[in-house]
């Protein structure tokens, strides 16, 4: 199987660019059995909406596309967000079992934490139907702790 989504990158961002910082922007996508149908295409479509907002930022933006569900988070590949690839149904399959948003959020930003310099920003988004039943790491406190 792929890394999940993932393209080459060739980089179109100047040096003096990459230097004044850049947005890390990881889209959290819950593939619980919830999500299929309806939600689902919902889903792929907030996603395009928010990667269009990415790439219209002025300075450069590298996106990940990072899903979860009920087992362990499966993080994508940062890449700049001008030369990342829409998110398909093909790419995105809604696989079963819980939504542990929690342990996604903290994935999240451990995610965005092996990249990012102290100059860089970080935005963490989350795509889900549901509400949080099957994280086993972390709880709602120490997620409230992570993002306050």
């Amino acid at each position: 199987m792929e890394a999940f989504p993932t393209n080459a990158v060739v980089s179109t961002a100047s040096r003096r660019d990459l230097d004044k910082g850049i947005t890390y922007a990881v889209m959290v996508l819950d593939r619980s059995v919830s999500m299929e149908g309806n939600p689902a295409t919902q889903l792929l479509e907030g996603a395009a909406d928010f990667l269009e907002e990415m790439r219209e930022v002025p300075t450069p933006v590298k996106v990940s596309f990072d899903l979860f569900a009920s087992g362990a988070p499966r993080r994508g590949t940062f890449a700049l967000a001008v030369e990342t690839d829409y998110l398909t149904r093909e790419r995105y399959v809604p696989n079963g079992g819980g939504t542990a948003i929690y342990d996604a959020i903290h994935d999240a930003v451990a995610h965005v934490e092996t990249e990012k310099r102290a100059q860089d920003r970080a935005v963490v988004c989350v795509f889900t139907d549901g509400q949080e039943n099957a994280s086993k790491a972390h709880t709602v406190r120490d997620t409230a702790a992570l993002i306050a």
